[in-house]
């Protein structure tokens, strides 16, 4: 599916120039608007997935506030359209997220490979700012469950424990606020933990005095498991979350062994409530804090201790088996014996845990591809990172014979079995990157070898005004090859003069950091040739300018023809000037666009009189029904007609004249112009 595009251009035959090629590079346009607030609501109704944007637009909003406001509220990537910018102007939008900037009038295949460099831009930060956000939350859940195990067993007291959950969870997992009530058998509550709440502990029980449970409180106290996907419409007039609007609500009710041990619930932020993940850590969450009432009311910490591990296993093991690619445990032996591999090594490796640990049916080193294993084999041995940690990236071979690359993190864990090192670690899926990767160099490649090839001479040169590349085109117009001009300076290619002029040009760039297109003619090889330079500005990550980009065009042919066409005008205005007949040329609605000094000689009138005045009106109302209907009868075929008409002169004199008249028509067969020949007939009239 093509790319939807929108313009935000107030200049509307360069908004339809720049449409015309994105549209001939197979994108479709959506719309042309000339403002930020149209802009906005065109967006909300239509979404684009790239905006080109003028800097500089109608209405209150200019480009730069316009584009901020269009990728914070709807996370589109912006290109900047502009013809020049000044300091303050490029200051501010370096402060915005720009993933692009194009000088008018720019080329279409300048168009282009912003276009794609732009959108693929987006595209990565899109799928970094995705999974650095899931690493973040999958640190969380790890740092979650590790505090609350850790203080479910330590902890023996019921209200120091239950608030300690609350505490933990509310500081380590991002729930905004957390509480746990422990009700006796008629389901009164009886013992409180709450964090994020202004209310204490005591006026927190107090608000559930005599059972009057909160709305998912109660829902929950029926039916485990209750999560409340609309608050506010599920929860009005809330008395404990009725200030919160981005969050949603899990509650579920503590029981083991048939017996309710009490209420748990957490606001939770609304982009996870449908995460499976998180609703089966709430799940486990629950799990862990019933075992852990479960324990104090048993009062026995062997059975305590047994009941966690289950439960922290369960957890562990539902936690492994859904995170993304596969987590290990293995021995630094020849074979990289696994001795324990989550579920996630069926997705990644197409191979079934069983048929990995303890190498009953394959090894981990036969997966791995066998260009990789020395190389994986040396990395992993010989960790650079702190405390044995290893990170790196190798290829695997799955079960369906597919090849797929993956990066791995892991670390030694200072245990041993037998004589051999144990390893833990987890193991992702990056094909999808390597490949976006791979498209990259190839794009690189294909820009590369689009510059080689253009007819436009492009250079590039230091701060110390030495050439670093050409292209075949700007060494041909040197006559020289590529080899001989890389390195040298610009007063080693070209005559003193000709080397200032460039010289102080490409300085201009460095010093302003703004882009320059100059026209100069100039002398290669004993010939004068005219040639367009647009100077471009490459600056590094802190806006110094390292180097400048030149794009050279040979416009002679153009400058030539320019100067015969003045000149053939300047021949065409004498001829005509010269002629003693009357010449006109009018507009189909009767409006005179020319007169020659002969006419106004006889007129009476100068030609700035008749200018813009209406033919019509010097003929009666005969002569001019009649030379309107001649008109419509001119064709591409017949254009021309002959007629005598009666003027009236600017004295209020009348006089005869015949003219043949000459339709000029366009493409489409319609008049444009009408060129008319006219003589003085008053006396032959009058004979």
């Amino acid at each position: 599916m093509s790319l939807k595009i929108l313009i935000v251009e107030d200049e509307r035959i360069i908004a339809e120039d720049i449409r015309s090629m994105i549209e001939s590079l197979g994108y479709r346009v959506i719309d042309i608007v000339d403002n930020g607030d149209m802009a906005l609501e065109l967006l909300a109704q239509e979404p684009a997935d790239l905006v080109l944007m003028d800097i500089k637009i109608r209405g209150p909003m200019n480009g730069i506030e316009t584009a901020r406001q269009i990728y914070s509220r709807f996370d589109v990537p912006v290109i900047y359209l502009t013809a020049y910018a000044d300091e303050s102007t490029l200051k501010r939008i370096k402060e915005t997220v720009a993933y692009g900037f194009i000088v008018k009038p720019a080329s279409r295949q300048t168009i282009q490979g912003t276009i794609e460099l732009a959108i693929y831009k987006h595209n990565m930060d899109c799928q970094l700012r995705e999974r650095d956000e899931r690493f973040e939350h999958l640190n969380r859940v790890l740092r979650a469950i590790r505090n609350v195990n850790q203080l479910i067993i330590k902890e023996m007291d019921r209200d120091r424990l239950l608030q300690g959950i609350c505490n933990s969870l509310t500081e380590t997992l991002g729930y905004q606020k957390t509480w746990i009530a422990v009700v006796d058998a008629d389901n009164a509550p009886i013992h409180f933990g709450q964090a994020g709440f202004e209310e204490t502990v005591n006026g927190f029980g107090r608000l559930f005095a005599d059972g009057n449970w909160v709305r998912c409180a109660e829902l929950a106290i029926g039916k485990p498991g209750r999560i409340i996907m609309n608050p506010r419409q599920e929860c009005k007039k809330c008395r404990l979350y009725d200030d919160e609007k981005e969050y949603s609500r899990f509650s579920t009710r503590l029981e083991y062994g048939g017996k309710i041990y009490g209420l748990f619930s957490v606001a939770v932020p609304i982009r996870f409530v449908e995460d499976p993940e998180e609703r089966e850590l709430f799940r486990e969450l629950a799990c862990d804090i019933v075992f852990a009432l479960y324990r104090i009311e048993l009062e026995e910490k062997k059975q305590y201790a047994e009941t966690l591990v289950e439960a922290r296993e369960r957890t562990l093991s539902t936690l492994m088996d859904n995170l993304p690619g596969m987590a290990y445990r293995c021995l630094a032996d020849e074979n990289w014996t696994m001795k324990f591999v989550s579920t996630g090594c069926r997705s990644l490796t197409g191979y079934w845990p069983d048929d990995l640990v303890d190498n009953q049916r394959f090894s981990y080193e036969e997966i791995i591809h066998p260009d990789d294993r020395d190389s994986v084999r040396d990395q992993v041995l010989n960790p650079v990172g702190e405390n044995g940690q290893y990170e790196l990236t190798y290829r695997i071979m799955t079960a369906s014979g597919e090849i797929r690359w993956v990066w791995e993190r892991g670390c030694f864990t200072g245990e041993k079995e037998g004589e051999h090192k144990i390893l833990e670690g987890v193991i992702h899926d990056i094909t999808e990157q390597k490949e976006a990767e791979e498209y990259l160099r190839q794009s690189e490649e294909k820009y590369r070898v689009l510059v080689e090839n253009m007819t436009d001479a492009v250079f590039m040169v230091d701060c110390e005004k030495k050439v670093l590349s050409v292209n075949q085109s700007a060494a041909r117009l040197l006559q020289k090859n590529a080899d001989q001009v890389i390195g040298k300076t610009i007063f080693d290619l070209f005559p003193k003069e000709l080397a200032d002029n460039y010289h102080a040009s490409i300085g201009h760039v460095f010093h302003s950091g703004k882009p320059l297109v100059v026209e100069r003619k100039s002398l290669f090889a004993n010939r004068e040739i005219w040639l367009v330079a647009s100077l471009s500005p490459i600056k590094d990550k802190n806006g110094n300018v390292i180097a400048v980009i030149g794009v050279s065009r040979d416009v002679s042919e153009r400058k030539y023809a320019e100067q015969k066409l003045r000149e053939s005008e300047a021949r065409y205005r004498a001829i005509v000037e010269d002629q003693h007949e009357y010449i006109e040329r009018w507009l189909p609605d009767g409006a005179i666009t020319f007169v020659n000094e002969s006419f106004c000689k006889s007129s009476g009138k100068t030609a700035d009189e008749w200018l813009g005045t209406n033919i019509f009106d010097t003929l009666g109302e005969s002569d001019r029904k009649r030379l309107k209907k001649k008109l419509r009868g001119l064709t591409p075929e017949a254009p021309f007609e002959t007629d005598a008409y009666e003027e009236v002169l600017a004295d209020g004199s009348h006089r005869w004249t015949e003219w043949t008249d000459r339709a000029l028509f366009d493409e489409n067969g319609k008049i444009r112009e009408i060129q008319s020949v006219g003589r003085d007939i008053t006396r032959r009239k009058i004979a």
